[in-house]
């Protein structure tokens, strides 16, 4: 499994991973994790195509 943890608040993001990390553990499950900060403008461009996309 690749899991991809996107935000641009690093508090966020360890949160996000460690919730992610015990889940998987607890059900044996491997997985590949890669961690991405995005800048405002950046994260702008991420949403608007998500919203484009139908993402949410």
């Amino acid at each position: 499994m690749l899991i991809a943890i996107v935000d641009d608040i690093a508090e966020e993001r360890i949160l996000l991973r460690t919730r992610l990390e015990n889940i998987l553990d607890q059900k044996n499950v491997k997985f590949h994790r890669y961690e991405y900060e995005l800048c405002k403008p950046a994260r702008q461009h991420f949403m608007d195509y998500l919203f484009q996309k139908g993402g949410f």
